[in-house]
């Protein structure tokens, strides 16, 4: 029978994380970096924002399309921005996790936690914008798959309940010797 002790749970759950992190910052980076370096990037975001596909919704078309193309260069940026911090985000997350083996900086994992949300936000609005088709929508399998902005909903979402878990997995490890201290420490004043 083996031992799992709290070390190799807390390196395990670092490998892992550090892994999805790592993930999302190439993805993110490997979104951005093409919109960065186009010079038509502007007008491709009016069009895309602007050209209704028949499969967004409705709704969706309706609240979003007004706002949008009543400022279309300050959302452009707004997109262009987001996607930067996000893989400057996860490319930082990733190297401090990195060079931290074992124990993850605390900053590291919330910071790695909003930037997971903020992600699968971003990522699902790209999907409604798109018109992606709704994964548990599909018809044939052989004919259709899964839009790569669901995906990343998902990994979104994984990653940030992992950080999120291992924060919390970190406060329960360290609590027992915070309530020991402060036990003796009510003793001796």
């Amino acid at each position: 029978m083996r031992r799992v002790d709290g070390a190799s749970q807390t390196a395990g759950t670092s490998a892992g994380l550090t892994g999805l992190m790592g993930l999302q910052a190439w993805v993110w980076s490997a979104s951005v970096l093409p919109k960065v370096t186009s010079a038509t990037f502007l007008t491709g975001f009016v069009r895309f924002v602007g050209t209704a596909p028949p499969t967004r919704p409705a709704i969706y078309s309706h609240l979003v399309t007004p706002i949008v193309l009543a400022a279309p260069a300050l959302f452009a940026v707004g997109a262009l921005v987001t996607e930067l911090a996000l893989a400057v985000t996860f490319i930082a997350a990733t190297l401090a996790l990195l060079r931290h083996r074992g124990s993850a900086p605390r900053r590291v994992l919330l910071a790695g936690t909003v930037a997971s949300l903020i992600a699968a936000g971003f990522a699902l609005n790209l999907a409604l914008l798109a018109g992606d088709a709704a994964p548990w929508t599909l018809g044939d399998p052989f004919a259709s798959g899964v839009a790569i902005e669901y995906l990343l909903v998902g990994l979104s979402l994984v990653t940030a309940g992992c950080a999120f878990t291992t924060i919390r997995a970190s406060a329960r490890q360290h609590a027992p010797a915070r309530a020991d201290r402060d036990w003796w420490m009510a003793d001796t004043a």
